[in-house]
């Protein structure tokens, strides 16, 4: 802290977990009042003040996603900062199947095909604080399965398995001596 005894109170490298740390203020006027160590005081607040914390956005998500055709696809934006970052496209094309959500960061959608892929756009997290965090990001939509239908009225009827010419089935055999029939071995 620096300014303590000054009308300005300066917090250096404030971190989130300061936020809510509390701080009153007394002011002088060199008459009457209460003193506090020998100094005459008057109580401007009888209730502290809450310290907020104030951290400018950084985008921390990949800078890429993949979407299917004909599939529904989301990808979330992550930022840090305080207070929490809004997200706005700032340049280029974004597609005109998706949306991005201004307070959760979700880019979600269904594209019917992959015209105008790979998508390059600029997204932007802001809440305030400067400078505000750009990120260059990579939409690219990709070619899904191809389902077939088979028809309503289709049958599939099972073959019947085809013999080789090569096999045939065993034939019981008379002996030319005994007439006791055999197989063959």
């Amino acid at each position: 802290y620096t300014g303590v005894g000054t009308a300005t109170l300066t917090v250096t490298n404030a971190t989130l977990a300061m936020s809510g740390d509390q701080f009153r203020a007394l002011v002088t006027n060199g008459v009457g009042g209460t003193s506090i160590n020998g100094i005459v005081t008057a109580v401007v607040s009888a209730i502290p003040a809450a310290l907020t914390v104030q951290l400018a956005p950084t985008i921390s998500s990949a800078a890429a996603a993949n979407f299917s055709v004909n599939t529904a696809g989301t990808f979330t934006v992550t930022a840090t900062g305080s207070p929490a970052p809004t997200f706005t496209v700032q340049a280029g094309t974004f597609p005109s199947w998706a949306s991005l959500s201004g307070t959760t960061g979700v880019i979600s959608g269904t594209p019917t095909n992959n015209t105008g892929s790979p998508f390059n756009f600029t997204l932007r997290a802001s809440n305030g604080v400067s400078p505000v965090s750009d990120q260059a990001f990579v939409l690219t939509v990709q070619n899904g399965a191809v389902v077939s239908t088979p028809p309503a009225n289709s049958t599939i009827s099972p073959v019947a398995p085809r013999r080789s010419r090569w096999s045939r089935p065993e034939l019981p055999r008379r002996s030319p001596t005994n007439g006791i029939v055999t197989r063959a071995a």
